[in-house]
């Protein structure tokens, strides 16, 4: 059964540092991390850092409600 990851994702553009939260259901921790990366690399994105993964409370899970093998931004 998937679970939802909350990771954060550091970019540096033109000397200026974004951190951007994505929600990630997954796996595992390891699975999750993996899914950004390979979607990054489809996307040609350059200039990031996944800082962390972790998973979130039952509660969080419940509000968002993902889909298996999904990736949403949060905002």
């Amino acid at each position: 059964m998937q679970w939802p990851f909350k990771t954060t994702v550091r970019y540096v553009q033109e000397h200026k540092t974004v951190r951007i939260q994505y929600a990630v259901c997954a796996d595992n921790v390891g699975s999750a991390r993996r899914e950004l990366l390979r979607r990054f690399t489809e996307q040609h994105v350059d200039g990031y850092e996944i800082e962390n993964v972790v998973a979130v409370t039952g509660q969080e899970a419940a509000r968002l409600n993902l889909p298996d093998d999904c990736v949403v931004l949060l905002a």
